[in-house]
C-alpha cells in the first residue's frame, strides 16, 4: 500500500509539472487554438452525458479517449465504433480497440478523424482551380495501468495530422489523467489533464497555435435505492471568465433610448462563470438490457444558444440497448437552434465471439 501510495504523489507531482509546462498556452483565448477536433466528442455516451465522461469505471472502450486510466484488463479485445454527421457534408467520428500485453500493460488504440468534404477552388480573379479537400486524423495511443482495487493512472500519446487544401500541419499532444473507485459507495472520482502538447509544423508560416487544452475533474456516484448515477464534471479549470466575447454576449440587453449595453450586478456574473465550468448529467438503467441518459451543459447553452431564442442548446439525451454481444448507443445533442447532432456508438468485445 505505501508503494501505491507513492506512485500517486509521483503522478500528481508529474500533473503539476505538465500543467506547468504548458505555461502561458494554457491562457489563451479558445479562438488562438488548432487542432479543436480533438475536444470534439465522438462516444454516443460521452454526448449524451454532456460532451465529457472521465469518472466513469465500467470498462467502456468509447470512453478511454478521455480518461486513459479507464484502461484495464476488462478492456482486452473490446471494440468501439463511434459516428457523427456534423451536416453539409463532414463527417466525424472514431474507431477504438483495447489490447492487453502481460509484460508491457494495458493498451487502447484510437483513430480519430474528421472529413469536412470536397470544397470548390478558385483563385483571386475567380478561375475555377478544381475542387480540394480537408480532412484532420489524430492517431492515440493510450496505456493504463490500475495501481490498486482503487486507484489507476493513464495516458494517452498523439499524433496529429490536418490537411486543408495543399496545405498541412503536424503535431503532438499527450493526456494523463487518474481515477479513483469507492465500490462500496458506488463512487468515482476522476482528474485529466487534456491536448498537452504543440504543433511541430505549421500551415503557412512559424506561427505556432496552442492546443486545445483542458483541465477536468469530475465525479460519479450511484444512489443506494434508485438504478440511477448521476455525473458531475467541471471543464476548463485553468480559465475563470469561458465567455468567448462578452460584446456579443445575448444576456447582455442594449437600452434603446441611451445605446448603453445593460449589464448584471457582478454577482449573477460570477454565478454565471462558475456554472459554465459545470456538466451535470445523469444515467438510469433498466435492468441489464437498457439505459437512458441526459444532461446540461451551462456553457454550450450560452455561447452557442440564439440571441432571441434559447431553446433546448445545451441539452444532451440517448439511450443505449445492452444486447448478447453488442452495445448500441444512440444521443442526440442540441448544440444550436439551427442544428441537432445525432450520435451512434457500437461496441462489442471481440472475447465474446468465441464464448459458447
Amino acid at each position: 500500500m505505501k508503494k501505491h501510495r507513492l506512485y500517486i504523489i509521483i503522478y500528481i507531482y508529474v500533473l503539476m509539472l505538465v500543467l506547468g509546462l504548458s505555461g502561458r498556452g494554457v491562457a489563451q483565448n479558445h479562438a488562438n487554438r488548432a487542432y479543436t477536433f480533438m475536444n470534439a466528442t465522438h462516444s454516443a455516451r460521452t454526448a449524451a452525458l454532456g460532451g465529457k465522461l472521465i469518472a466513469n469505471a465500467d470498462n467502456d472502450i468509447s470512453t478511454v479517449l478521455y480518461n486513459p486510466a479507464a484502461i484495464n484488463t476488462q478492456t482486452h479485445h473490446a471494440l468501439a465504433l463511434s459516428f457523427v454527421d456534423l451536416g453539409t457534408g463532414i463527417k466525424s467520428g472514431n474507431i477504438s480497440y483495447g489490447q492487453n500485453w502481460e509484460n508491457l500493460g494495458n493498451f487502447a488504440a484510437t483513430i480519430q478523424f474528421v472529413n469536412y468534404g470536397s470544397f470548390d477552388g478558385y483563385d483571386q480573379n475567380g478561375i475555377s482551380t478544381g475542387t480540394f479537400h480537408a480532412n484532420d486524423l489524430a492517431l492515440v495511443l493510450g496505456w493504463g495501468r490500475q495501481l490498486d482495487s482503487s486507484f489507476s493512472i493513464g495516458a494517452n500519446f498523439k499524433p496529429i495530422y490536418s490537411q486543408l487544401e495543399h496545405y498541412s500541419s503536424f503535431g503532438i499532444a499527450v493526456d494523463v489523467s487518474t481515477m479513483y473507485k469507492d465500490e462500496s459507495k458506488r463512487l468515482v472520482l476522476a482528474a485529466a489533464l487534456c491536448n498537452v502538447g504543440a504543433m511541430l509544423t505549421t500551415y503557412t508560416s512559424n506561427t505556432r497555435d496552442y492546443l486545445p487544452f483542458d483541465l477536468q475533474l469530475s465525479m460519479s456516484k450511484s444512489l443506494s435505492h434508485l438504478p440511477l448515477r448521476y455525473y458531475i464534471t467541471l471543464h476548463h479549470l485553468y480559465k475563470w471568465n469561458l465567455r468567448y466575447d462578452q460584446d456579443t454576449d445575448p444576456d447582455i440587453e442594449t437600452d434603446a433610448f441611451t445605446g448603453k449595453r445593460k449589464t448584471d450586478s457582478q454577482f449573477i456574473q460570477g454565478l454565471d462563470n462558475a456554472l459554465r465550468h459545470v456538466i451535470i448529467g445523469g444515467e438510469l438503467t433498466f435492468g441489464k438490457r437498457f439505459s437512458l441518459r441526459a444532461s446540461y451543459n451551462h456553457y454550450q447553452a450560452k455561447e452557442l444558444r440564439s440571441s432571441y431564442k434559447g431553446g433546448m442548446v445545451g441539452f444532451a439525451w440517448g439511450a443505449a440497448l445492452h444486447l448478447a454481444k453488442f452495445d448500441i448507443n444512440y444521443s442526440r445533442s442540441v448544440l444550436h437552434l439551427a442544428k441537432t447532432l445525432n450520435f451512434i456508438t457500437i461496441s462489442t468485445n471481440l472475447n465474446s465471439f468465441g464464448k459458447k
